[in-house]
């Protein structure tokens, strides 16, 4: 059943639908133990297209997700019941539930959109809520693709940078939810800098009132004097 955000019913966990007819399983027994989170390989502008993309990839590729996340867009591709081809893994897959992030820029970075980590987190939540899977933990029941694979997946921002902001909103969320205490607010989301042509690190470094040593260490930087045009740099 196709769905707008507005129609969703997140605690019944109903989403906009296109189920996959091929490259997923019948999950053999319903012990879920934790969520997977994926990065996608394409490029979305937070309008639900991207998780038109992958449901056109999964046509021909072996590969499926159960949820696919583009902005506040939530698309579910396979039946929680069911398990989808996503870790690589046998046990990833048996008691996983994963969920797919669309990116707003592909390599190096990957970057993903606050709205996307936001959804993302949210649905998180909520699944660990309607499958009783406790408050969300990270490495524990909110898990990442590599866990299972030798795979970058999910990508250096929502994998590296941006991941614990991603564990403690699905925790926050988590909390509201089932009445449980408050976190404390949500940090701030860090700070970045789009390089444009000409900038060097010093300069930016300049502009916000902090070093050249500081952003090459925030991120992680082999040569401070090689940053490139359309590069996204962590800035605080």
């Amino acid at each position: 059943m196709r769905r707008s955000p507005e129609q969703y019913d997140w605690e019944g966990l109903l989403f906009d639908e296109t189920f996959l007819d091929l490259h997923y399983s019948p999950r053999p027994h319903k012990d879920l133990k934790f969520v997977v989170v994926h990065h996608m390989m394409v490029v979305g502008n937070g309008d639900g297209r991207a998780n038109d993309a992958c449901f056109n990839i999964w046509q021909t590729r072996e590969a499926s997700a159960h949820y696919g996340v583009d902005g506040r867009f939530v698309r579910q591709f396979v039946n929680d019941t069911d398990y989808a081809w996503a870790t690589g893994n046998t046990f990833g897959n048996e008691h996983g539930i994963s969920i797919e992030h669309a990116n707003t820029t592909l390599a190096p970075n990957y970057e993903v959109s606050d709205e996307t980590i936001q959804t993302g987190a949210r649905l998180v939540a909520h699944l660990h809520k309607a499958y009783n899977l406790g408050r969300p933990v990270d490495s524990v029941t909110l898990k990442q693709h590599r866990n299972f694979f030798g795979t970058a997946c999910p990508g250096p921002t929502l994998g590296e940078r941006r991941w614990p902001e991603y564990v403690a909103t699905a925790q926050r969320i988590y909390d509201e939810i089932t009445g449980g205490a408050p976190l404390p607010p949500p940090p701030e989301p860090p700070r970045t800098h789009l390089v444009q042509r000409g900038d060097t690190l010093s300069g930016i470094a300049r502009k916000y009132g902090t070093t050249w040593q500081r952003l090459q260490e925030l991120n992680r930087l082999a040569n401070p004097n090689v940053i490139r045009p359309g590069m996204n740099l962590l800035v605080r």
